[in-house]
């Protein structure tokens, strides 16, 4: 509470006068006196208003004094209150605390009495769960045993079940091959029988050290111990996933290519139709040519032969006789005329026999680069083809060490004319392989008109990858 000294009743307000100086004084004086009158006027309105103001002043000094009384009676009411408070909240903290003490006791009776009886229940439940183990572990042995032989059986029928959808597979692909697929058919069945028996031999033994883990972990351990006939059913389903993913990413980049190729192909094509028809005309030019100089040549000599010895008799007027073999010098001129006329066949162009007479069918190699795209089409289509294939009949190969550079020779008609190694992989099973992939999948597309117009023979120059798939790749500098 704030204190306030006052005064009641002011007697006289206290003023200073202000000092003059004495001239100033004498000169002025009867100046204040004449305002002393209205001064003192001032002074006591000057008072009353103090009064009044002291005594408002007062009134607020009052009632602010009875509000900090009763701001102070009401603390210490609200003081009294909270130690009231404080006394009944120590008193129910206690009792609390009692009350604890007296549960805490009792828990920790009921927590003994418990400990006890579950100590008592967990022996006896040991007891009955060794029991249990032992039971359960006998079932579980006897329930392997029978999943085992059971597993083995749906295995074996499922290894023959997917021999018999590959060897179908085959039939359909490769009616020229029966007897190559069926000896392979044959050899992969031994080999898979025996690796078999290896198999479940060494599964046997791993049973009984692996006979307290579960299920689970029983059949991984033992595919992860399986030997080639395993890796090889695993393998034959990747494989097939593999190939059908391929196959569908072929197709699509194939379908891509061929759409972007098409125009350039329908363009090239017709340049080459137009090119085409430009060497027949010139060849048939050249041809009709070569006929009249040979018929010329023919008439020329009908004619000296035919005046030559009525010349040399001296009588005029004779019928000329027949040719005769002895005739000189004409008849080679005729034969050299038919021989030239019997080299080109009803188009114009050099027949087989005279080819083979000047240096064999014409030849072109598929290397690096090929910029005849009906060409270009024609070896990638025989590529996919060889790819296609050879992944689905020899995925198993083992990647070599040296990646074979095969050069097949394919003619017109699409058979295969010669396979040769302008590398070996120094593995001639590999090497082997590569010649039956190319026969299996003969015979092959016919050249296409545009084709055949200028070529015989193509020869694909190509290196073997035998990678995680059989990839052909166009050799590099």
């Amino acid at each position: 509470m704030r204190r306030v000294i006052t005064q009641d009743v002011v007697d006289k307000p206290f003023t200073m006068p202000v000092p003059e100086p004495e001239e100033a004084s004498n000169k002025t004086l009867d100046r204040t006196e004449a305002q002393e009158g209205s001064d003192e006027l001032d002074a006591a309105a000057k008072r009353d208003a103090g009064v009044a103001e002291e005594a408002r002043q007062r009134e607020a000094e009052r009632v602010a004094d009875e509000e900090a009384r009763k701001r102070e009676a009401d603390q210490l009411a609200a003081e009294e209150e909270r130690k009231r408070e404080a006394a009944r909240v120590a008193a129910e903290e206690t009792r609390k605390r009692e009350a604890d003490r007296l549960a805490a006791d009792e828990a920790r009776k009921r927590e003994a009495d418990r400990v006890a009886a579950e100590e008592a229940h967990k022996r006896e439940a040991d007891r009955l769960a060794a029991e249990e183990v032992r039971k359960r572990e006998a079932d579980r042995v006897a329930a392997e045993e029978a999943h085992k032989r059971e597993a083995d059986r749906l295995v074996a029928e499922e290894v023959r079940k997917r021999e018999a959808d590959r060897t179908a597979a085959e039939e359909a692909r490769k009616r020229e091959a029966d007897r190559v697929a069926v000896e392979e058919a044959r050899k992969r069945e031994a080999d898979r029988i025996a690796v078999e028996e290896a198999r479940k031999r060494e599964a046997d033994r791993v049973a009984v050290e692996e006979a307290r883990k579960r299920e689970a972990d029983r059949i991984a351990a033992e595919e992860a111990r399986k030997r080639e006939a395993d890796r090889l059913a695993a393998e034959e389903a990747r494989r097939r996933e593999a190939e059908r993913l391929a196959a569908e990413d072929a197709r699509r980049r194939e379908a891509e290519r061929l759409a972007t190729e098409a125009a350039r192909a329908r363009e090239a094509e017709r340049i080459a139709a137009e090119d085409a028809r430009k060497r027949e005309a010139e060849r048939q030019a050249a041809a009709d040519g070569r006929r009249r100089d040979a018929q010329r040549l023919s008439d020329e000599q009908a004619r000296q032969a035919g005046s030559g010895p009525g010349a040399g008799g001296g009588g005029a007027g004779v019928a000329p006789g027949p040719r005769t073999s002895g005739q000189p010098g004409g008849g080679d001129l005729a034969s050299r005329a038919r021989d030239a006329v019997r080299g080109l066949d009803l188009l114009g162009r050099p027949s087989r026999a005279l080819e083979e007479r000047v240096g064999g069918p014409r030849r072109v190699t598929a290397g690096r680069v090929i910029r005849d795209i009906p060409l270009r089409m024609y070896v990638e289509s025989w590529k996919a083809k060889i790819e296609r294939n050879g992944n689905l009949n020899y995925s198993s190969l083992k990647r070599v060490r040296i990646d074979p550079v095969v050069v097949v020779a394919i003619r017109a008609d699409g058979s295969v004319e010669e396979i040769s190694f302008a590398r070996s992989s120094g593995r001639p099973e590999v090497d082997e392989a590569v010649r039956r992939i190319v026969r299996l999948n003969a015979r092959y597309s016919v050249f296409p008109p545009n084709i055949a117009a200028n070529y015989d023979v193509i020869e694909i120059r190509r290196v073997w990858s035998f990678d995680d798939e059989l990839r052909l790749i166009e050799e590099v500098d």
